[in-house]
């Protein structure tokens, strides 16, 4: 009997030691830093404006409404998120520096896969996301990739974003998204 157990002792402890490594191993392939995973970042406001329109006043925060439809969530190597019914999804590059790259952010109208049903502002709102986070075809990068973003965490709960191929005066306003941790 005591060989019987001294099994089942091994057996238990060689299946922790598997399943430890296999969570280790898995956690590897991430590069997200620890503060952004595992996180639903609502989007609160999105500042869009050319820099030359910045000083205007534009209306970039959204609504109760908008930000209760729109938000990311970040990975490793991906991106998935809404607009209410459009799907936002794309690949996600951490940079050094707290810099990071959204290649392939796009925005996907799944109004009739999903059964969620379109507002007014869901189409308006991608765009608006796709233009800031992802490729668009007047980046002032001209090699059509991605445009690099800084990440920054001004709280534990917020989440900012912002183009650093802007080169904003005194007076003019960067292009960037705010987000708030939701549970």
């Amino acid at each position: 009997m005591n060989q019987r157990l001294s099994r089942a002792v091994l057996r238990t402890a060689l299946g922790g030691i598997v399943l430890t490594g296999s969570v280790l191993l898995a956690s590897c392939g991430s590069d997200i830093p620890g503060e952004l995973a595992d996180v639903r970042w609502q989007v609160g406001r999105i500042e869009d404006a050319d820099l030359a329109d910045s000083g205007t006043a534009v209306a970039s925060s959204l609504s109760q409404t908008d930000q209760a439809r729109t938000w990311l969530a970040l990975g490793g190597s991906t991106v998935t998120g809404a607009a209410g019914c459009m799907s936002l999804s794309g690949d996600v590059e951490w940079l050094d520096n707290d810099r990071v790259r959204f290649p392939g952010f796009s925005a996907r109208d799944i109004s009739g896969e999903s059964g969620t049903e379109c507002l007014p502002n869901d189409s308006s709102l991608a765009d608006r996301l796709v233009a800031v986070l992802g490729e668009s075809s007047d980046d002032t990068e001209d090699d059509g990739e991605a445009p690099t973003l800084r990440w920054s965490t001004p709280t534990e709960d917020e989440l900012r974003l912002t183009r650093t191929d802007d080169d904003p005066s005194n007076w003019q306003t960067g292009r960037f998204v705010e987000f708030l941790a939701t549970p």
